[in-house]
């Protein structure tokens, strides 16, 4: 599945004709092949934008040396590293494609030109930070408060693309749970539908 990158931009707010014109001439395509890096550990975040087609993970590598995803991006959503995008400080975490992936961004440096110069890009960026924050906050609080069952069950209802593009390994990690317990609540919501 891909998406056109005007549609993914302006899902999150319209920009008037001149303002889109003046973001697309900055922003620059990504493409990473599946299980390559858009970033690694210890790299300085310095992009942010839509992806248009393939999927990404972010994860990190316990003490112990097990993978934790921690996000996962599907077509038409933002994706940047938001505490080293926004604090230019060096990510603890990596992004992988988990299939073959395109990713048109802006730089730091050239959003924040834009957002100087125009007001509607400036709204967009703010939409953006807003739209991350409310989304990575209803993420913990499920994690924090609902069982595996409700976690899998509001997954599918508010990103239905994550279970249906990105491994089941990497969907369970993201869910704080094993591959064997996603795998009984699936084998569950299936057969309550028979």
């Amino acid at each position: 599945m891909s998406v056109d990158v005007r549609t993914a931009v302006e899902a999150v707010s319209p920009l008037p004709d001149a303002d889109w014109r003046a973001m697309a001439d900055r922003l620059r395509v990504r493409s990473v092949a599946r299980g390559a890096f858009l970033l690694r550990e210890g790299d300085t975040c310095d992009y942010l934008g839509v992806l248009v087609a393939g999927a990404l993970r972010t994860y990190t590598v316990t003490p112990d040396g097990r993978e934790r995803t921690g996000w996962l991006t599907t077509p038409g959503m933002v994706t940047t590293e938001v505490l080293s995008f926004y604090e230019r400080v060096p990510t603890v975490e990596f992004v992988q494609a988990v299939a073959d992936a395109e990713v048109w961004a802006l730089t730091h440096a050239d959003l924040d030109a834009l957002c100087l110069a125009r007001p509607a890009v400036e709204r967009w960026a703010r939409r953006v930070a807003e739209h991350i924050l409310t989304d990575l906050k209803g993420h913990l609080l499920s994690q924090l408060h609902d069982p595996a069952p409700q976690r899998y069950d509001r997954l599918v209802r508010l990103r239905p693309a994550f279970v249906a593009q990105i491994p089941l390994k990497h969907v369970a990690s993201f869910l704080g749970i094993t591959p064997s317990t996603l795998s009984r609540v699936r084998a569950e919501r299936a057969q309550a539908l028979t």
